[in-house]
This record gives structure tokens, sequence and C-alpha cells, in this order.
């Protein structure tokens, strides 16, 4: 259970959140068989490889431990990975530092399928399960162990214990080696013990929360990196409930931390095995990895990564549940949107239905961000207050500001929104501009390809190509003029092999070119003005720009409120915080909008789609055979009629 209990810290379905928890390369195996790799990524989030070999391992334990020591020294009698294994016996999993030929050993046995036995230094593994994991070296001979407990009536406790990290891994050039004494009382700076331990208790409410399982006791062990942030290194000791879920705290219950002496729980490593240990008050109030931030759990560095990271995670939450919600409204209006766009017969009634569909994707996407967004800034109103705190005078007690202090924070605020003004206003004038020329020149287009479909019908109709030419006409509306979904320097730069405007040439042209030439001509003249202005002018670092400059904004916001002295004004502060974060939210959408060619009230593919949808009834209607014109002659004027012929002479007139 020790060896293989990285499993439970990972989520067990997709919909799950990691867990935010640094650890080293870690892979585990049964027998000679490879069953999964773990690792942390940039963000410090706890993930299990998709696919993992024993190739990648070898090259991955090898790469990790160059950054460790120096890549002249590495050669095969150097420290590159620790094996965890139970050695045929459930007791405490015993740890073995490998080194880079007995590494290579281990893993070649396995790639041949042979059960690695006791050789070369290496135990016998047999069937059971066993792990490696890459070689983290501390900045100093320290390793924390953390033991939890449960008690049958509920009572739970921490304790945080410091060892000599060579007493469990010995290593012949340790890079700490003369320093600090092997010796097994190595005190814990106070800020890691409360990291470690408050880590600690994200690890048991991640469990509890994803897998449903309570632990009984967990004894895990953390190192520190440089960075002075703790990375999990291993587990000596697991139990975990018989029941699924039974008698274990629930994620939003207050868990009080008793932080007994070690003596009192026999089935635990005493305070005679472990030492210096760092006992704290009791604490009511446990707080998930995922949860609610509480900078109480953590101090300094490493407890501005965690409320951080879990305000990071709190924000791209909210921005997945107003992602999800967007794209429900779309699926569930899309039946409707098509029945209704086929109701209609006229070209009014077609052009009414494509603007309210329109209108109501862009109600959805610009509305639906907003009110998450206000909703979430509510939220974590005062957890964005206490981080930009912490991060900017580096303490946790808050104080009011003062009058120089607040001056300078409405000075800097003024001039944000200055910026964010300048830069918005800009970016929203040249978008509305863009969107302008797009719409002059598609009528262009389309009036254009009207004139060259007539002029086709008046000077090939009746002969063997009059239908070719109209289903060039065609092709040309649907593979060219309708697709605004593709980059404009693409369509003007790549030619189609069959080009339609240059086979309707060819098809009304013999020797020189015919009179459709000229109209040909002003049509791809139209379709480069469409491409010019269909061209995005603002590229993505502009739009990058205006959420940071946003976001600059709202954080000036909270430094403007601390401490309110009563707690109406408080609730006043938050709600304003919300709507300002929700009426920005609300501008950038709707400059969003703009920036999409496609898909909402701001675009043009609405209207677009009525005009192509009654240049090709026409077409079709012309390949029918139907015409547009009355081609029947005008009777000729009164003075050109025949004169009536006189009466034939009878005999008797005679």
């Amino acid at each position: 259970m020790e060896v293989g209990f990285w499993r439970f810290l990972t989520e067990p379905d997709a919909d799950g959140l990691p867990l935010k928890q640094r650890i080293p390369e870690v892979a585990l195996f049964r027998g000679c068989s490879l069953l999964a790799g773990f690792y942390s990524n940039q963000r410090g989030l706890l993930q299990k490889r998709a696919s993992c070999s024993k190739q990648f391992l070898l090259d991955r334990l090898l790469a990790l431990s160059t950054k460790t020591a120096d890549a002249r020294d590495l050669c095969a009698q150097t420290p590159v990975a620790i094996l965890r294994h139970h050695a045929g016996a459930p007791c405490v999993p015993k740890a073995q530092v490998l080194s880079a030929s007995q590494l290579m050993e281990l893993l070649e046995r396995t790639e041949r399928g042979q059960v690695p036995r006791a050789a070369n230094g290496l135990p016998h593994l047999g069937e059971e399960e066993w792990s490696l994991q890459s070689l983290v070296l501390p900045p100093s001979n320290l390793r924390i162990v953390s033991v939890y407990s449960r008690e049958p009536n509920g009572d739970e406790s921490w304790d945080v214990v410091g060892q000599a990290f060579t007493q469990a891994y010995p290593l012949s050039n340790a890079p700490w080696q003369g320093g600090a004494s092997p010796s097994s009382k190595v005190p814990v700076p106070a800020a890691l013990a409360s990291q470690v331990e408050a880590k600690s208790r994200h690890l048991v409410a991640y469990v509890q929360r994803f897998h449903g399982r309570s632990l009984l006791s967990l004894v895990s062990e953390f190192v520190p990196d440089a960075a002075g942030k703790a990375v999990l290194h291993g587990f000596w000791k697991v139990e975990l409930s018989d029941k699924p879920g039974g008698a274990a705290f629930s994620w939003d219950s207050e868990m009080p931390s008793t932080a007994l002496p070690s003596e009192m729980h026999s089935s635990r490593p005493t305070s005679a095995t472990f030492s210096a240990v760092q006992s704290r008050p009791a604490r009511g109030d446990l707080r998930p990895p995922l949860a609610r931030p509480d900078a109480s759990h953590s101090s300094g560095a490493g407890g501005r990564m965690g409320v951080d990271g879990q305000l990071f995670l709190a924000a791209g939450a909210i921005s997945c549940c107003a992602v999800k919600a967007q794209r429900a409204l779309r699926k569930r209006s899309l039946p409707l949107r098509k029945a209704e766009e086929t109701k209609g017969d006229d070209v009014n009634s077609k052009l009414r239905v494509t603007v309210r569909n329109n209108v109501k994707m862009t109600v959805c996407r610009v509305g639906l961000w907003s009110i998450f967004t206000g909703l979430g800034a509510y939220l974590l109103y005062p957890s964005l207050q206490q981080c930009l705190w912490v991060a900017l005078t580096g303490t946790k007690q808050v104080v009011p500001l003062g009058d120089v202090a607040s001056g300078y924070v409405g000075n800097i605020l003024a001039l944000m929104s200055v910026l964010f003004s300048i830069l918005a206003g800009n970016s929203y004038t040249s978008l509305y501009s863009q969107n302008e020329a797009i719409f002059c020149a598609l009528f262009a287009e389309v009036s254009e390809a009207k004139a060259l479909m007539e002029q086709i019908a008046l000077v090939c109709s009746g002969r063997p190509f009059y239908r070719s030419a109209l289903e060039n006409i065609r092709r040309y509306v649907e593979r060219d003029l309708r697709r605004l979904d593709r980059p404009p320097s693409i369509l003007c730069a790549i030619k189609p092999r069959d080009d339609p405007l240059e086979s309707i040439l060819y098809l009304t042209s013999v020797g020189v070119p015919s009179a459709v030439y000229e109209t040909v001509r002003s049509l791809r003249q139209r379709r480069g003005d469409r491409l010019g202005a269909v061209q995005r002018k603002l590229p993505p670092v502009q739009m990058a720009l205006l959420y940071v400059l946003g976001g600059f904004n709202l954080l000036s916001l909270l430094l403007l409120a601390l401490q309110t002295p009563s707690l109406v004004e408080n609730r006043l502060c938050r709600s304003l915080f919300a709507a300002m974060a929700g009426a920005l939210m609300m501008t950038m959408r709707v400059i969003h909008e703009l920036w999409t060619p496609v898909g909402g009230a701001y675009n043009v593919d609405g209207v677009l789609r009525v005009m192509i949808r009654g240049l090709e009834d026409e077409l079709d209607q012309r390949l029918k055979g139907k015409t547009f014109s009355d081609t029947r002659l005008p009777p000729p004027p009164p003075s050109f009629q025949k004169p009536a012929m006189p009466a034939a002479a009878t005999p008797a007139e005679s």
C-alpha cells in the first residue's frame, strides 16, 4: 500500500481536479511490468503520465540526475534514483539509493522479462510491487516526516519530525558532507514545518474527496528543494479505512489538531524514534488544496504559493463552468435555430431569424462570462485581498492604508484606468471600422457575383456550356465567398487547381477574351477588398494586454478597501468590486466579439448567409431553366402597322 499509494493522489476520472503537490519522477512496477508513472508539471500539479516506457523512464531519471550533480561527474557510481519495496513482507517499506549502473541493470532485467533477483547490490523483488523515483537532494541534510493518525472516536493528531537525510538514504558524495551532523535530531524551520503540515492535510482531504476513503494513519516524507518548497518524497506507513468513505471528515468539516505527544500513539513511531517534533496549537479549519484558501495554513513564500494556486484553480473552475454552460446552450439551441431558419420562406423572415440567433449567441457568450466573473469576484473577494496583501508586503497582518499610501494607490488606479481606456477605446474603434469595411466589401462582391451570373445567362443561354458556367459560379460561392472561417492570407496565396473564375473565362473566350472578362476582373478586385477587410489587424497579444490591464485595475481596487470599518461597508465594497469585475469582463467580451470574424451579433456571417442563400436560390432556378426577365418583344408602333386592303370591286360596279 505504501509503495503504490501514489495512485490515490490522482483523480480517478477526468472531471476531478489535480492535487497541487510537487513530487519527483515516480514509476510503479509489479514484477517486470511497468504499471504507471507520476510527475508534477510546471505549475506544481500532480499528474499521471498517459504513456510511459522503461526506456523513457531511464532517460528521464538520468536527465534529472544531471541537475542534482555536475554533469561532468556523472558516472556509473553516481546515485541517480531511489528504489522502494516491501522485501516480501507487509512491513515498513525499504528504500535503497541506486547508482546509474544499478538502475540500468535493473531496467534491463525487467525489459528482458527476468524477475529482478539479488545481485550486484540489488534486492530480490519477485512479483511484489515496487517503485523507482528520481533522487531529490535537499540543500541541507534534512528530511521531514509528517505523522498523521486518527483515533476510533474521530480525534486526529499531527506531528512533524525532522531527521537527517543521510540516515535513510546513505550517500557517499552528498553536497553537505562535512557540514551538518548525521544525527537524527534535525530542527525544522517553522515556515517549512507549517508548509509540510498543510500539505499533509491536503493529502488526507484529497483521498477522502476523490476516492471516498478515509485514512486512519499516514506517515509521509517531504524534502525541501533549493527554493525552500516542500517536495513529497515518499510514504512510510499508510492505513486506509475498510469502509469506503466511512468515519472520515467531510470536505468542509472542522478538524481539530490535537498534536498529542508521539508516545500516546503506539501504532506509529514514538518520539524516541522521531525527534524534533514540531507541535502546533489546534486548528479548526481543514482546507483541501482546491477549496477556499486560508493563509493560516502556510507562511512565507510557500504559503503564498499555496494561496495563489488555490485562487488560480478556483478561477479556472469558474471559467470552465462558464464555457460548459455556453456550450450546453449552443447545443440546445442548434435544432431550434435550424428549424426557425427553414421555416421562413421569404428573405426578410430568414434575415430576422439569422439575426435573432446571432444575438442569442452573443448574449450567451458575453452575459455568461460577465455573470460568472462577477460571481467569482464576489466569492473570492476576501481571499484576493489577503493574497494581494501578502504578495505585495510579505506580511499576513492586514492594516489600513495611510493617507500617503491611499493617495498613491489612487493615482496608480487612475493611471491604469487611463491606459486601459486608451487601449480598449482604440481597439474598439479599429475593430468597428474593420467590421464596417467587411460589410461594404461583401455587399460589393455579392453584387458583382450577381452581375456575372446575369451576364453569363445573357451570353451563354442556350449553349452547351451554360450549366457548366453556372456551376462554376456556385463553386466560387461555396468554396471562397462564404469561407470567412479560413485565414484570408491562405485564400489569397493558394489558388485552387480548378479556379472557377478562370474556368468561366476559358468557356466564354475563343481566341480573345470575351465580354465577361471585365466582369471577372472586377469580381477579383472585390474579392481582394473582402480578403483585406477580413484579415485581422489586431494581434492576439493585444487582447492579452487588455485582459492584463483590466486585471490590474481590479487589483488596485482591492487595496482601496482594506479593513473597512463596518460589515455593511464591507458588503458594499464587495458588491461593487463584483460589479466592476463583471463590467470589465463584459467590455472585454464585446471587444472579443468584434475581434472574432464569425458567429455573433457583431459579425457579418449571418448577413452573408442570407445574401448567399438568395444567390444560390437564383442559381438553382436558372439551372432549372427559369428566366428573370420578359423575353417577348413589344408590339410595333401604330405608324408601322400594315394598312387595311380596300374591298374588291363587284361586277355590277364595273
